[in-house]
């Protein structure tokens, strides 16, 4: 073979190669998963239409779930889940002997009680008892109307109850979102005397917001509010209205605040209980802020009493009360704190309420409580830090408007305009091999969280060995290490790729597809001198 020939060989299998090393130079290794393109906090968005949707939440407690429209007693399926049942049979499974009554004797009316000779070791001091729908109803043990003093083979007890109110079967334990979206749920009826967790929602570990429950009427033993009995999550921008009764952790809207947040919410109805009974929360570990209750509380012989809250181990900030209050160990704002309790900027109306002491806020007259500013002027005693209300009046600089006053309304006092801290998703999302942080925290792919409306943050990507950030997506921002205001929701994801020249420099045996390119050209111009020569020759 010629060396032309030859050569024009080396230059074709140089060009294969070339072409090969230089797809290997940026390919290799940068193949990257495809993003999910999914940040949902929640899962799809389930519709309430109907009493019966909200009654089926049951069977998803996690869900995330939306009120479209007014919920009340004209619409259809309300009888089914509010309504007084009359006259209908129960049975009891005694697992025991006993003489048998009739079937239809009535043996307790509505309010009554039973006492049954049974070891209360293994019984407890509550006959439970199942409705026509199989839902569970209990009753306290506490006197006898009947006695059992013979035994015989009979294993049941027929019973007719009169008047069994019962009502609505409280959603328990909710973990999900519910938005009510500004609409209202009116005439919730719930009589269970001997049941936990009492309210529209029975506990609650997740988020319930922009909701009313209006003209309620909810009775419950231990954990009983308008809205929620236990709460260990968020109630935000939500009220209720209407009367709350039970024995203990009793308020107009939450009974029990354990570690969960009460926010932007108020309670207009009467209140009672035997200890820890409070307008707004009964019990208080948790944080209520601006937030307020105007019904009367009243308690038992040595029960906690307070105008907002019963017994207070957490913390209340811009709130107030006004309702007349009643108990042992009672006070116009907070009943008893223990010393672990925390309230500031917060009031009680002394002229309403019958009370001048409190564990907790400052009193005011009820010509003080309808002036904006008690709430406004720093110069008022108790006032740290001026309300945010609409206008931002005297030393008010704050702009979401979350207090309103008018004579007109609410009889003079500060009410809740609704509006809510505007709160943003942010969304990281990562390609390639690196790591990204917010704020100094590390966080993964796919990650997602709420912020406050101008809540600044700073965000790095961190790359990794052989790996170099290229850009960020989803954002007009450059560099490693960037500052963002988050003033909408915000999907960004962060960009990275193998560091080829990196890879290269660690590997002496590869010749990258550059370098191939370049002894290509090479060989063609010493081909092109070498044909030269020869035809001299």
């Amino acid at each position: 073979m010629k060396l032309k020939e030859t050569l024009t060989l080396v230059v074709v299998g140089l060009l294969v190669v070339s072409g090969f090393g230089v797809a290997v130079g940026i390919t290799d290794g940068g193949t990257f998963e495809e993003d999910s393109g999914s940040n949902e906090l929640m899962g799809d968005v389930i519709e309430i239409h109907t009493w019966e949707d909200l009654h089926n939440m049951r069977d998803d407690l996690a869900g995330n779930y939306t009120l479209m429209n007014d919920l009340g007693p004209e619409d259809e399926g309300y009888d089914d889940h509010n309504e007084r049942r009359d006259d209908y049979t129960k049975r009891e499974d005694a697992a025991g002997f006993f003489e048998p009554w009739n079937e239809g004797d009535t043996i307790w009316n509505e309010g009554d009680t039973i006492d049954i000779p049974f070891d209360e070791d293994d019984y407890g001091s509550i006959l439970s008892v199942e409705d026509e729908d199989g839902d569970s109803i209990s009753h306290t043990i506490d006197h006898p109307i009947i006695t059992i003093e013979e035994d015989t083979d009979e294993r049941y007890l027929y019973v007719e109850y009169e008047d069994a109110l019962v009502g609505w079967l409280p959603v328990d334990p909710f973990t999900g979102s519910f938005d009510g979206q500004n609409y209202t749920i009116t005439g919730l009826y719930i009589d269970r005397p001997g049941t936990n967790d009492i309210g529209l929602f029975g506990g609650n570990c997740g988020e319930v917001r922009n909701v009313g429950v209006v003209n309620a009427d909810v009775s419950g033993d231990t954990n009983v509010g308008g809205l929620v009995g236990l709460n260990r999550g968020t109630a935000v921008n939500s009220y209720a209205t209407g009367d709350v009764s039970g024995d203990t952790n009793v308020g107009g809207l939450v009974g029990y605040n354990v570690g969960g947040t009460v926010e932007n919410s108020y309670a207009t109805g009467d209140v009672s209980g035997d200890t820890n009974v409070g307008g707004l929360v009964g019990w208080n570990g948790g944080t209520v802020t601006n937030s307020y209750a105007t019904g009367d509380v009243s308690g038992g012989d040595y029960g906690t009493v307070g105008g907002l809250v019963g017994l207070n181990l957490g913390t209340a900030v811009n709130s107030y009360a006004t309702g007349n209050v009643s108990g042992d160990y009672a006070g116009g704002l907070v009943g008893v704190d223990y010393g672990y309790g925390t309230v500031s900027n917060s009031f009680w109306d002394v002229d309403t309420s019958g009370m001048d002491t409190s564990n907790g806020g400052e009193g005011k007259t009820t010509e003080e409580m309808k002036d904006v500013a008690t709430f406004t002027d720093l110069s008022t005693e108790g006032l740290d830090e001026p309300w945010d209300f609409v206008g931002n009046p005297n030393n008010d600089t704050n702009d979401n408007e979350l207090w309103e006053i008018d004579e007109n309304t609410n009889d003079g006092y500060p009410f809740l305009t609704q509006k809510e801290e505007k709160e943003f998703q942010l969304a990281i999302n990562i390609e390639g091999e690196g790591t990204v942080e917010v704020d100094g925290q590390e966080v993964e792919d796919g990650w997602t969280k709420e912020y406050v409306e101008d809540t600044e943050l700073t965000i790095e990507a961190v790359t990794e060995d052989g790996w170099e950030f290229e850009e960020w997506q989803g954002i007009d921002e450059t560099g490693e290490e960037i500052t963002i205001t988050m003033y909408e929701d915000m999907d960004m994801t962060a960009v990275f790729g193998e560091d080829v020249e990196e890879e290269n420099d660690g590997d002496e045996d590869d010749i990258p597809g550059f370098t191939m390119v370049l002894l290509l050209v090479a060989s063609m111009i010493a081909m092109g001198i070498y044909s030269k020569k020869s035809k001299k020759l």
